[in-house]
């Protein structure tokens, strides 16, 4: 997530691109190294009650892991064949999907005492 956010720093860009692509390369390296554990992990996801697991939740999974690796990599070679602005906008749907899980926390903390009220 850090080399992440240090991709949106447009002074670190400007000043030390360097610096920015060792941080781009960093991403690739642990975002795909996140995603095989994932992989892993899928066989067990959403399991919640019992022993199914939740079969909603491994496309889910499926989907947005295609998407990111899909972005990440198309980003990858708009870099390096300097499209920058394309670059740009691929690494932010790349960012986005990576910033997914966090935000299903979010909302599920924000929006689980509704919920509850609601099944009262």
């Amino acid at each position: 997530f850090g080399c992440a956010l240090l991709q949106l720093d447009r002074s670190l860009r400007r000043e030390r691109p360097e610096l920015h692509r060792m941080s781009g390369r960093a991403y690739v390296l642990l975002g795909t190294v996140s995603l095989l554990a994932l992989r892993v992990l899928r066989g067990t996801a959403g399991q919640g009650r019992g022993n199914a697991p939740s079969h909603a939740l491994q496309l889910f999974i499926d989907a947005s892991s295609a998407l990111w690796v899909g972005s990440t990599y198309a980003a990858v070679w708009f870099a390096r064949h300097r499209n920058f602005e394309v670059h740009k906008r691929a690494m932010a749907m790349s960012f986005s999907l990576l910033a997914v899980p966090l935000q299903q926390r979010v909302l599920n903390f924000a929006l689980a005492p509704g919920a509850m009220l609601l099944r009262v």
